[in-house]
């Protein structure tokens, strides 16, 4: 059983997979480092396209050690299959914002961390369970936000629900 996380950005998307052993590493090692200096790298690396000028093995730590923290997914069943959403989006303010989304169980999906496109279909489909989460932060007009959401109400209305 493979688990996932997404990574949704203005700049660039990735697909991660689960590892435990980066899980316990990040623990162990990073626990000292802010929440808020964590998810100021994945804005910058995700919603902003800079460069990290550090071995990709560090960004995919720094996301591990996000969703470690993050009560939902501590709180999580974890022995079902999911996929954890995070979004790296631009604000009203233009700033990015970095954070933990949703889990979505994957039971029924094919999935494979070298395709993003079925990940993204998974975003689109699960996104009216969660979309009041995003409504706690004011988007920019000009967010990849936008075409998530046209995406979605597309993706259902031609599902037929």
């Amino acid at each position: 059983m493979e688990n996932f996380f997404y990574i949704i950005g203005e700049a660039k998307s990735a697909v991660i997979t689960e590892s435990s052993e980066v899980l316990a590493f990040t623990e162990a090692q990073m626990g000292a480092v802010d929440t808020n200096e964590l998810l100021m790298v994945i804005g910058n690396v995700y919603g902003k396209g800079h460069f990290f000028p550090g071995p990709e093995e560090v960004v995919t730590s720094i996301i591990h050690e996000v969703v470690r923290r993050w009560d939902v997914y501590q709180q999580f069943d974890r022995s079902q299959s999911y996929c954890v959403f995070i979004t790296a989006l631009k604000k009203l303010d233009g700033e990015i914002a970095a954070a933990p989304l949703a889990i979505v169980p994957t039971a029924d999906h094919q999935l494979s961390q070298e395709e993003n496109n079925p990940f993204y279909l998974l975003l689109l489909e699960a996104l009216p369970a969660f979309q009041d989460t995003l409504t706690q932060v004011a988007y920019a007009p000009d967010t990849k936000l936008i075409s998530i959401i046209k995406d979605a109400t597309e993706y259902h209305e031609n599902k037929g629900g």
